[in-house]
């Protein structure tokens, strides 16, 4: 069996390595700053609902 299209024996080098482990991390970063949007935006509406809750409380108890 021939070593150059042996698939086992495929070296990669440390600069490929790099360019992949930079492409994964950038995509990471895009997923963190999307959950970190998705939870202040949901911080954000639970803290609007509670205040129409304690107005709307405040009503009916006048």
């Amino acid at each position: 069996m021939d070593n150059d299209t042996d698939p086992v024996g495929a070296r990669i080098s440390p600069r490929d390595a790099v360019t992949e482990t930079a492409q994964i991390l950038w995509h990471l970063r895009g997923i963190l700053a999307i959950l970190l949007l998705l939870f202040l935006f949901c911080r954000l509406r639970c803290t609007w609902l509670e205040a129409r809750s304690m107005q709307a409380r405040e009503r009916v108890h006048r």
